[in-house]
Formats: structure tokens, C-alpha cells, sequence
């Protein structure tokens, strides 16, 4: 009896130790898997074999690194790899690191940090918003997200204004350009719109060539937010179409420069504010990637233009959002302009 009874306390205790053990040992290994990842990402040394569905981005991110530090270190004069390929992983950490905890999401995380959702996700490979407790986040630096952004705004810093501008009303354009040696054919100019002093500028580098009266919307000075606030968008924008409008509309006049409203930085703002969803950001994105208009119906607003119409009858500051000129003044500059002509516009 004394044996029958001790031995089905013992196997008790045996049965307990194990599962113990078990469970102590799952969470080590756990731990150890994740401590592994971290050690190996923030270190950034040794070897990295390319996988299916791998990219140049995400792999930097893993890792830690610049993209451009990753191509130099193994010679590689574009973006492309091949599965199988072995990339050597150089010394140069240049993000921190996160662990997702219950109740984190993407938005959260990427206000913590001062960086866009989109870069978070490009950095880690994520093609959604979904993210688990215990998941490590590497956050990009500003050197990566700098390697990422759209061309148009990383390569046509604004011009640096001059300051008392002049408004040169009196010469038509292209006299001023053939007097001053440029190609009417590749002027390569900029648009530069200050709203406090209600002028639209045209420079060629950091020559200011003619400046123009313009009324803006009548929602006040502050920057367009979303639909319908008929404000004046601020920001880095180009022509995204340009029309002549015939016969002359009533408030467009006889011309019109389609501005790339809503940009990207309005876009990142849209998604955290619930006003748009990821795919409309994305299309925002992509649109500005390749120069193209990106979508006008939605929360944050759009139709915003360069456009004619602008007269004695019409009261200050009379668009719903857009940058208005007379007809003569818009006609000025419009076949100097392309598609694709950088517009800076700030208070």
C-alpha cells in the first residue's frame, strides 16, 4: 500500500518536472531565437544568402545598414539580385530597434519615431499593416529613408528666394529669358508661390525671373488639410496636367496647371488621420514616383490648380484652394512650363 501510494506521488512529481522543463526550455529557446536576431541585425557582420522575393531594401533593413553602404560593399550597381546570391554584410548599424508589444500598431510605432508607415514597412519587408507582440521592428534612419524618397523631391531643392522681390509685369517672358542667354526650348524653370506675399515666382536655378500677383483660397492662410476647407496647399509639389481652356471658363480663365495635390507627405498625414486607406496612399505614392496625378477624389481634397480668371470684379483671395492669376499673367509662363515643372509653395 505504502509503495502503491508513494509511487503515484512520485510519478506526480516526475510528471510536473517534466512539463516544467518543457515549458522553460521553449521559452529559452524563444528568447535565444529572437536575442539571435537582434545580435545578428544590430552587429551588421557576416554573410547574407539572397531568398526568393528578397529585396535590396528589405535586406538593409534587416541588417541594419544603408542601402548605398550594402551596394558598395558588394559592388552592385543597381537593385538587383539574384536567389542563391551571397552578400557580404558591412559594419555600419544605422537604425534603432523595436519590439512590438500588445496593442502597438504601425501608426503608433512610426509617431514614436518621426518616420512615415510606409518606410517602417518597406524597411521590414512588411506587405501590410499586421504586426504581432514580440515581433523586432528594425526604424529606419534618416540616411534610408532619404535613399527611398521620390526622385522629384530629393533631386529639386526649392531655389533660395530672393528677398523684396519685384513683380516684372511690363516684359513678357521670353524677353526676359532670351536677354539673360537660356534655351526657350529647356528652361528648366521652377515655380516658387509664396502666400504671404501673395506672389507666384519663376526662377531658373537661384535667378528669379519674373514674379506675378495671385489670389489664393478663401479658407484663410493656413495650409489645405482636406476636402472642401478651400485652402491653399504648402509643400513640394510639380504640373501634373496643363490644359487651354476654350472658350475661356468663368473662373479658370483660359488656362489651367493641374498641381500634384495631395503629395506625399499629405498622404503619410491622411493614412494616420483615418482620412484615406493604405491603397490610397500607396497611389499617392506611386503617382508621385512617376511624376503622375495622383487621386483627386478623396478626403484630403483635390482639384488644386494654377489657373486664370483673376480680375478687378473678383474679391480678394475668391478660389476655393487654388492659386489664381489674370488670364494675361498665367498665358505669360504657361508654354514655358511642362508636366513634370517642380512647384514650391510656402506661407
Amino acid at each position: 500500500m505504502f509503495l502503491k501510494r508513494n509511487g503515484r506521488f512520485f510519478l506526480f512529481i516526475l510528471i510536473s518536472v517534466i512539463l516544467i522543463t518543457g515549458v522553460y526550455i521553449a521559452h529559452t529557446n524563444r528568447t535565444h531565437l529572437k536575442s539571435n536576431y537582434v545580435v545578428e541585425a544590430a552587429t551588421g557582420l557576416g554573410n547574407y544568402t539572397v531568398k526568393n522575393g528578397d529585396s535590396i531594401f528589405a535586406i538593409a533593413g534587416k541588417f541594419g545598414v544603408s542601402i548605398s553602404a550594402l551596394k558598395q560593399t558588394n559592388g552592385l550597381d543597381s537593385d538587383k539580385m539574384t536567389p542563391g546570391q551571397v552578400l557580404t554584410i558591412p559594419n555600419e548599424p544605422s537604425g534603432d530597434w523595436y519590439t512590438v508589444k500588445n496593442g502597438d500598431s504601425l501608426y503608433g510605432i512610426t509617431s514614436k519615431y518621426n518616420v512615415t508607415v510606409d518606410a517602417l514597412k518597406k524597411v521590414n519587408g512588411l506587405n501590410s499593416d499586421l504586426i504581432t507582440p514580440c515581433q523586432v521592428l528594425v526604424i529606419p534612419s534618416a540616411k534610408m529613408v532619404a535613399e527611398e524618397k521620390p526622385a522629384e523631391i530629393k533631386d529639386n531643392p526649392a531655389p533660395k528666394v530672393q528677398s523684396e522681390p519685384v513683380i516684372n509685369t511690363d516684359r513678357p517672358l521670353y524677353e526676359i529669358l532670351q536677354e539673360r542667354g537660356f534655351n526657350n526650348s529647356n528652361t528648366n524653370i521652377v515655380i516658387f508661390v509664396d502666400k504671404s506675399d501673395r506672389l507666384l515666382s519663376l526662377y531658373i536655378g537661384n535667378t528669379r525671373l519674373k514674379s506675378y500677383p495671385i489670389q489664393l483660397g478663401d479658407g484663410g492662410l493656413a495650409d489645405k488639410e482636406v476636402q472642401g476647407d478651400h485652402k491653399t496647399p504648402e509643400g513640394n509639389f510639380y504640373v501634373a496636367e496643363k490644359s487651354i481652356l476654350k472658350p475661356a471658363d468663368q473662373f479658370l480663365g483660359t488656362r489651367w496647371l493641374r498641381i500634384s495635390y495631395p503629395n506625399v507627405e499629405d498622404a503619410d498625414r491622411g493614412l494616420h488621420q483615418g482620412l484615406i486607406d493604405q491603397s490610397t496612399h500607396d497611389m499617392i505614392v506611386e503617382a508621385f514616383k512617376n511624376k503622375g496625378t495622383p487621386p483627386q477624389y478623396t478626403a484630403l481634397g483635390g482639384g488644386v490648380g494654377i489657373h486664370g480668371g483673376d480680375s478687378k470684379e473678383q474679391a480678394a483671395n475668391w478660389t476655393w484652394g487654388c492659386i489664381g492669376l489674370r488670364n494675361q499673367d498665367v498665358e505669360d509662363f504657361f508654354d514655358f512650363v511642362e508636366v513634370g515643372t517642380p512647384i514650391y509653395i510656402q506661407q
